[in-house]
This record gives C-alpha cells, sequence and structure tokens, in this order.
C-alpha cells in the first residue's frame, strides 16, 4: 500500500490517508535499507568464502610438495 486515496473528502478520512502512505513510504525506506543491509552482508560472506577456499587450495598444494619432496 504506497498509494492509496481517502474514502471521503472529510478530515479524518484525508488523515487516515496520510498516515497509512507514510506508514507506507517508512516501510519502503525500511526494506531498502534491509536489502542493502544485506547486500553488503552478502558480498562480504563470499568475499571470505573466495579467501578461506585460496588458503585451503594452497595448503593442499603445499602438502603435495612436501610429500612428494625426497628426504
Amino acid at each position: 500500500m504506497w498509494s492509496i486515496v481517502p474514502s471521503g473528502q472529510d478530515p479524518a478520512s484525508k488523515r487516515n490517508k496520510d498516515a497509512s502512505n507514510n506508514s507506507g513510504n517508512f516501510y519502503l525506506n525500511y526494506l531498502l535499507r534491509q536489502s542493502a543491509f544485506l547486500q553488503g552482508f552478502i558480498a562480504k560472506m563470499t568475499e571470505a568464502l573466495g579467501t578461506h577456499e585460496g588458503n585451503d587450495r594452497q595448503s593442499g598444494t603445499d602438502v603435495q610438495r612436501a610429500t612428494e619432496e625426497p628426504i
């Protein structure tokens, strides 16, 4: 409900319309902020996962090289 119209032209209907539209606008802004936060969080988690996977690959390569070298 982002934009509603009053059911009548009396002051109470107009105030109710304004309150409802303001509530919808606040909720929309909340959802946009929540979306931005979650996108940032997902980006940071993706970056952290990539770093972790890279470290795992490097560790596997190091272990393989260590076992192949003569003693």
